[in-house]
């Protein structure tokens, strides 16, 4: 096969992707990863199976890739720890996840999906903190260098939410602090500053956790921003310090609140 007939394939196959023509789209892919030994084609095959949900056979093609192909064996786990989410085997897919990352560490793929699987799904607020906190071990976020900003701030959106909102499920409220001011600050850098069309929850989040800390002073500076940039009510005010007393901190309780569009907006 030359290059050309591997771009007449790679054509037919968008035409069979678009129409759901699976069993020739897998011909298609089985002959190119045969010919090409490429990661990209044993993922089109990965993401064929998955969506003509066949997840067995999936399984079977991911085995199958770890024998002949063993440099792709990071990737293979991380799809076989995604099809065990799909299944609710929730221990299983941490076991694949962390297999990956012990071969690639800063396997991000593999990283942020873990940290999802702790935060979002098993609650295991612990754990989070753990993994986030072991990748600003050893990551250099660095904002100077553009060339970096895409990796940066795809690791960065993976941390921010987990890390402090973990560290707001176990009482502690300064590092979440800590968090959200550095994901302001970072921020900040591309937004000038413009806190009207920016970073409101994160406001309305250190209001309340400074409320709880019972610091006067960071309370009136958020409450200053509050009220005149976002416009809300006194009465929305109130209806914060009742969250927080309530630990409803990174969300509202909405019987705390009368319903207006200032409020709500």
């Amino acid at each position: 096969m030359n290059k050309k007939d591997s771009k007449r394939l790679l054509f037919q196959l968008k035409n069979y992707e678009e129409f759901a023509k699976f069993s020739d789209c897998f011909y298609i892919l089985h002959q190119l990863a045969n010919q090409y030994p490429n990661v990209t084609f044993f993922q089109e095959i990965a993401q064929t199976y998955y969506s003509n949900r066949n997840l067995d056979t999936l399984l079977n093609h991911i085995e199958n890739t770890i024998l002949s192909h063993p440099e792709y064996k990071k990737f293979c786990l991380l799809i076989k720890g995604l099809i065990y989410e799909e299944q609710e085997k929730l221990n299983d897919a941490e076991k694949m996840y962390l297999k990956a990352l012990d071969i690639d560490y800063d396997y991000f793929d593999a990283r942020n999906q873990l940290i999802k699987l702790y935060f979002y799904k098993n609650k295991r607020y612990q754990e989070t903190i753990k993994h986030c906190e072991l990748v600003f071990s050893y990551k250099n976020f660095d904002l100077i260098d553009k060339k970096n900003y895409s990796s940066t701030f795809k690791w960065l959106y993976s941390l921010w939410n987990p890390l402090f909102e973990s560290y707001i499920y176990t009482d502690q409220y300064m590092k979440a602090i800590k968090i959200i001011e550095h994901k302001k600050q970072t921020l900040d850098i591309f937004f000038k500053g413009n806190y009207e069309d920016n970073f409101y929850d994160e406001n309305i989040i250190l209001f309340k956790l400074y409320y709880l800390l019972k610091d006067q002073k960071k309370s009136k500076e958020l409450i200053y921003i509050l009220k005149n940039y976002y416009k809300v009510s006194d009465e929305f005010i109130q209806g914060l310090k009742k969250d927080a007393d309530q630990k409803y901190i990174s969300n509202l309780n909405p019987e705390n609140y009368e319903i207006s569009k200032n409020n709500f907006n």
